[in-house]
C-alpha cells in the first residue's frame, strides 16, 4: 500500500472543529447509534468496544456512559482535540493514522464501531483486515458509510462512495460473515454493514 501522509491542515479538517456534526445536530440524533449498535451486534455491558474515527469522543463517552468499555482511535491531532474536550476520558483515546498504521491492539475488541471512516481512506479496502487483526472470533463490526449505489459521485482523494456489494466483499475477504446490511434513514443515503468475524 502507498504511504499516505496527512498534513496538520488535513488533520484539522477531521478534528471536529472544522468538520463533522454540530453539537445541535449531534443532540438531535443522540442515542441513535447506541440503540443501533445494541440492536445489531451481540455485546454485553462491560464488553470492549473500539470507536474507529472517534472524532471528538462523543460516541466513546456515550458508550462508556451506557456501561461499555469504550475506547477511540483517530488521527493524532483529532485525538488531542478529543482529550482536551473530554479530559475525564483522555486515557481512552489513541492516535492512529489508519492509512499507514495498524489499529492498536490494546485488547481484543468484542465490538468495533466505524461511522463515516472508510470513505475517507485512500487504502479503504484494507480496513477490514486491520479490524480483523484486533478482534476475536465472534467479534462484531458495525460500519456506517455513504451508499455508493445511491450516490454515484466522482472519487476524490479522501472521499469515496462504496457500493453495497463491494463493502460486503471486502469484509468477507477478511474473514467476516455479513449479518445485516441496510440503509439507515437517519444517514440519508447511508448504508450500515454489520458483520461477525468467523
Amino acid at each position: 500500500m502507498d504511504e499516505v501522509e496527512w498534513s496538520k491542515d488535513q488533520e484539522k479538517i477531521f478534528s471536529g472543529s472544522d468538520f463533522g456534526v454540530s453539537e445541535k445536530e449531534y443532540r438531535a440524533h443522540e442515542g441513535h447509534y447506541l440503540r443501533a449498535i445494541e440492536k445489531d451486534i451481540e455485546i454485553e455491558k462491560g464488553d470492549p468496544i473500539l470507536c474507529i474515527g472517534c472524532n471528538d469522543g462523543a460516541h466513546v463517552k456515550e458508550f462508556c456512559d451506557a456501561g461499555y468499555d469504550a475506547y477511540g482511535v483517530d488521527l493524532p491531532l483529532v485525538v488531542e482535540n478529543a482529550k482536551q474536550k473530554r479530559p475525564e476520558l483522555a486515557d481512552r483515546f489513541f492516535p492512529c493514522n489508519l492509512e499507514n498504521e495498524e489499529i492498536p491492539k490494546i485488547m481484543e475488541w468484542k465490538g468495533v464501531f466505524a461511522k463515516d471512516v472508510i470513505e475517507h481512506l485512500v487504502n479503504w479496502a484494507d480496513l477490514p483486515r486491520k479490524i480483523s487483526v484486533v478482534q476475536p472470533v465472534g467479534g462484531m463490526v458495525w460500519v456506517a458509510t455513504k451508499n455508493g449505489d445511491k450516490m454515484p459521485k466522482p472519487v476524490t482523494k479522501h472521499f469515496i462512495h462504496i457500493p453495497f456489494v463491494t463493502l460486503e466483499r471486502i469484509f468477507e475477504q477478511s474473514g467476516y460473515e455479513v449479518a445485516k446490511h441496510y440503509t439507515d434513514p437517519l444517514c440519508g443515503e447511508g448504508q450500515i454493514l454489520v458483520a461477525r468475524k468467523e
